[in-house]
């Protein structure tokens, strides 16, 4: 009997006796350093079940027995006993006390009634004990109908798996242990499930204990299956592994784990780990080797390089029938062309590559040939060729061949030769990186197919417009808003803002008035300003999209790249504000309605009306003649040089004189009210 799980740990000796009857005397044993009491004791009644009864166990111990039993350490066999909790680590406790003997006391679970107690008291007791002894299991995720695929996953885990196994929980255990194993083990499950063929090419299948959550035959499953809605499985990434096989290595750690009732279940999830690990290590090692041929400074395969290409001369034979009409159609094609005229092999052998190597390694024919043959390297088909030669092998004939054959050879670059030539002429040529990879394709010869869809679809409308050298065959979708003159098609609607501004450009004033951009707050979002100003045209109106009315404002930092997108055709700004508070008074009523009857009676008067705009600015102090004096309004820093003070007069200076600029607006008076009232014709006096 051993209960060792680990390579450390402590031997200790163990005792148990069942009503004060000796079933297992001292006897040694080795146990690891997350062994608990309760597991022992499990250990110790697994091992009574499989031992010859009379032998080293007096007979079998049941592990229900260890709900109403008690656990003892002492250190010697006179010493006092100390009565220890069944969760504690064995290895931990003994250390701690200085101890080296376990004594497990176990009352027989067969009681006579007594005398003194009643019936209703014994269904109460054995109702308890029964609730004590019973496995529990972590409560279902979601509420009912569960729609969540990866909470279905964990429901059925728990009730085909740990449900149906009977690996349960002790009380408490199953909201704390429980639930990390289940999450654990199903997140891993959930994650891996749409690539089980993936991983099936790899030799890796799942353990057996969780054949009931799929098909194993054609590896389907109803939890995490992309097909469904029409989408495309996202590739297994190597850190989302890692993360799953280290929670999994993890749990594995867990006391719980060590108990022989779950040992059907510790070995699933270790093989289950194990298999993950293996593969995330396989994707790092492959992601390193493909980020060493994408930086490699040539291609990766070459004609010159001497270990892809291979030469062979095949002398002229008689062959059988069999022979004649397989190589049929290709000696007919040789026979139409001159000698040393190279056809290409692969037009004409099958498909299927076991068919393939075999038409190429058998190939005869009745005129001496030679085979010449070149591997590209990765997914692509090495390509063959072959040409009629003479029986006196002309070597300067052949040479010539080869190297019209190498000049016609796709070759495939690098990801670090395109990036060189980008960043090469990326600073003289204002291309764009789609037009600089086609240039250089052009310029080398570069085979490389497109790394994604939308840049497959790129270059092939890229191709069309240099092929057919028609420029008009682009339509510049900024023709919609430009066309030499401002396009008219959203101008109404333009028109409609300015005037919207116009009507909250008294209301919501920010004190930062030394600039040319009003800050307002008109709208809480561009999307409602877009339905208040299309709530208030008529329904046939163009409306414009919420991205280009929001690149009619100005930019939020002009020194930005993204500020040239940005017209700027209504001088406002589009960010939250913080200082817009205004006080209320009891007289806001009557100021804004004088406004509005003065808007109203100089747009009737207009042609015998001038309205003016008048503004003080701030006060500038005029001192003495020679002596620096301060903006007693503002101070503001200023360059100087680092030798010399910036120093003014102290006080008393200020006085003598002040300039102030009064800044004059001549309103162009709209025709209606609800107009402008900020245009005209602007003058500054002092």
């Amino acid at each position: 009997m051993s209960c060792q799980g680990g390579s450390g740990g402590t031997v200790c000796a163990v005792k148990v006796d069942i009503d004060q009857d000796t079933i297992l005397d001292w006897y040694a044993l080795k146990v690891n350093e997350v062994q608990t009491f309760s597991s022992l004791f499990e250990c110790i009644c697994e091992a009574s079940e499989r031992g010859v009864p009379g032998a080293r166990f007096k007979r079998k111990i049941d592990i229900k027995d260890s709900s109403y039993s008690s656990c003892f350490i002492k250190s010697s066999e006179g010493a006092s006993e100390i009565e220890v909790g069944w969760t504690l680590l064995v290895y931990e406790t003994l250390t701690k006390f200085n101890c080296s003997k376990v004594y497990f006391k176990v009352k027989n679970t067969v009681e006579k009634v007594r005398t003194n107690v009643d019936a209703f008291s014994q269904l109460i007791e054995g109702q308890r004990k029964l609730q004590q002894n019973a496995l529990r299991y972590p409560s279902k995720f979601g509420q009912d109908p569960v729609t969540r695929g990866d909470w279905r996953l964990k429901n059925d885990f728990i009730e085909k798996i740990l449900q149906t196994k009977s690996i349960g929980f002790h009380n408490g255990e199953e909201k704390t242990i429980g639930r990390t194993v289940v999450n654990a083990i199903c997140d891993c499950l959930y994650y891996i499930f749409p690539h089980l063929a993936t991983l099936k090419e790899r030799f890796i299948s799942l353990p057996p204990l969780f054949d009931v959550l799929y098909n194993k035959h054609d590896l389907t499953q109803d939890y995490n299956d992309p097909s469904k809605y029409k989408h495309k499985a996202k590739p297994m990434e190597r850190s989302n592994l890692v993360e799953l096989t280290q929670n999994l290595f993890q749990i594995l750690t867990f006391p719980y784990m060590s108990l022989p009732r779950v040992s059907d279940l510790k070995q699933s999830v270790l093989q289950l780990a194990s298999d993950i690990s293996k593969y995330q290590e396989y994707l790092g090692a492959q992601n390193k080797r493909m980020l060493t041929l994408h930086n490699l400074p040539n291609p990766v395969r070459q004609p010159n390089d001497g270990i892809s290409t291979c030469l062979r001369h095949v002398p002229g034979s008689f062959r059988g029938f069999s022979i004649c009409e397989k190589y049929m159609k290709l000696e007919q094609a040789l026979n139409d062309v001159h000698t040393y005229s190279p056809i290409c092999i692969n037009d004409f052998a099958p498909s299927d590559r076991q068919r393939r190597y075999h038409y190429i390694q058998d190939i005869q024919f009745p005129f001496d040939v030679t085979v010449y043959a070149y591997s590209s390297g990765g997914p692509h088909e090495s390509l063959h060729f072959i040409w009629k030669c003479s029986k006196m092998l002309d070597l300067q004939q052949a040479n010539k061949v080869i190297h019209e054959i190498e000049r016609n050879i796709p070759i495939y670059h690098t990801r670090a030769m395109r990036r060189d030539f980008r960043d090469r002429f990326s600073l003289v040529c204002k291309a764009t990186p789609s037009v600089m990879n086609e240039m250089y394709r052009h310029l080398t010869g570069d085979s490389s197919v497109p790394g994604t869809g939308i840049e497959k679809a790129v270059r092939e409308r890229l191709l069309v417009l240099l092929d057919s050298q028609n420029s008009d065959l682009v339509y510049d979708m900024r023709t919609l808003h430009h066309d030499g003159e401002k396009e008219k098609c959203f101008e109404k609607f333009f028109e409609e803002v300015e005037k919207y501004i116009n009507e909250y450009e008294l209301k919501a004033v920010d004190d930062r008035r030394h600039g040319l951009v009003s800050h307002l707050s008109v709208a809480i979002s561009v999307r409602d300003l877009r339905e208040q100003i299309s709530a208030r045209l008529p329904n046939e109106t163009p409306i414009p999209s919420e991205e280009w009315l929001r690149l009619q404002f100005m930019p939020k930092n002009e020194v930005f790249h993204s500020a040239v997108n940005y017209t700027g055709r209504f001088p406002l700004k589009y960010k939250i504000q913080s200082r817009q508070f205004n006080a209320f008074h009891i007289d806001a009523h009557y100021v804004s309605a004088i406004q509005m009857y003065l808007k109203d009676f100089v747009v009737q008067n207009r042609e015998n009306c001038v309205l003016l705009s008048v503004d003080d600015k701030n006060h500038i102090p005029v001192g003495e003649p020679g002596i620096p004096i301060a903006s007693i309004y503002r101070s503001k820093k200023a360059v100087t040089h680092s030798n010399v003070l910036n120093i003014a007069a102290d006080h008393d200076t200020a006085s003598k004189c002040k300039l102030t600029p009064s800044v004059t607006l001549v309103i162009d008076i709209p025709e209606e009210s609800s107009g402008d009232f900020y245009s005209g014709q602007v003058s500054v006096s002092l």
